[in-house]
């Protein structure tokens, strides 16, 4: 299996090096409020992103973890980061100009053909635009398609 940061652990690291573990939370739509004493639309909306920022900080504090304790022996500076944003490609690549970081490495979320077209696909955005390398890690749905990675 070859997940995004325990692959980049085991297989890419070096010692000594600095991790930026980023996780950009696309924000649902602010719904309109319709009618003035209707439904507090905006309190429900509150509540979604704070629900996505607490999974957000779980999982981060979960590959952290796994930095700093596995992978110890190779002195990895693990730094994670919540990106907060409307398009997270761009909000990506933003943090990756602005960390001055020398490479992206991205995992695929292995959407179907129609929905990436239709929702547009955050690592495809990366990959196209941002100015350092970036290496793009399958979902492990996918690896049936790869049988000698196992």
């Amino acid at each position: 299996m070859f997940f995004c940061i325990p692959g980049y652990l085991e297989y890419l690291s070096r010692n000594g090096d600095v991790v930026l573990i980023a996780h950009c939370i696309e924000y649902p739509p602010v719904p309109e409020k319709r009618f003035p004493y209707a439904y507090d639309y905006i309190g429900e909306w509150k509540d979604e992103v704070e629900k996505l920022r607490t999974k957000a900080k779980v999982l981060l504090h979960h590959y952290q973890t796994v930095c700093h304790v596995d992978y110890k022996h190779k002195q990895i500076n693990c730094r994670p980061i919540i990106l907060d944003g409307h398009k997270p490609g761009q909000v990506i690549i933003e943090e990756a100009v602005n960390e001055n970081v020398d490479a992206v490495i991205i995992g695929a979320r292995g959407l179907g053909k129609l929905r990436r077209t239709v929702l547009g696909s955050v690592s495809d955005f990366v990959v196209h635009h941002c100015p350092v390398p970036v290496t793009v890690v399958p979902p492990e749905s996918w690896k049936h398609h790869y049988p000698h990675h196992s």
